[in-house]
C-alpha cells in the first residue's frame, strides 16, 4: 500500500471496501461494485517502476 503511495485517507478507503466486500460477500453485482472502486484506486496509484 505505502509502495504505491497511499496514505491514511487510502487505508480509510481500503478498510471501506474490505468490510462492503465481506458484509456483501454473497451480492455478486456489491462485489462487482467493490471490484471496479478497487480497478479505480490500483489505476490512481499504480506500481512503482
Amino acid at each position: 500500500v505505502t509502495t504505491r503511495g497511499m496514505k491514511e485517507e487510502e487505508m480509510l478507503e481500503i478498510s471501506d471496501l474490505i468490510a462492503e466486500a465481506l458484509q456483501n460477500r454473497t451480492d455478486e453485482s456489491a462485489l462487482n461494485r467493490v471490484r471496479e472502486k478497487v480497478r479505480e484506486m490500483t489505476r490512481r496509484f499504480p506500481l512503482p517502476n
